[in-house]
């Protein structure tokens, strides 16, 4: 099922103010094939995130933390 991103999210200060890093992997997370039609994402292993978006698991993890905090997202376990 396709999925659509408002292309007004390049408007929005609280996306923005994120770091090049952090975007693509809310990107990812948005458009990835393990998001079901309710937003619900199964997390992956890290080394499959950074073999599809090139990003260190390192840097996966602060990312994660980081779009936690400004409210992007939500982790509750793997999901």
């Amino acid at each position: 099922m396709p999925r659509l991103i408002n292309n007004q999210i390049w408007n929005a200060r609280s996306f923005s103010n994120l770091s090049v890093e952090d975007k693509l992997l809310f990107l990812y997370l948005e458009t990835s094939p393990e998001t079901n039609y309710y937003g619900v994402f199964i997390l992956p292993p890290d080394s499959v995130i950074s073999a599809r978006t090139g990003l260190t698991i390192q840097k996966i993890k602060n990312s994660l933390e980081e779009l936690q905090k400004s409210g992007k997202i939500l982790l509750v376990d793997d999901y």
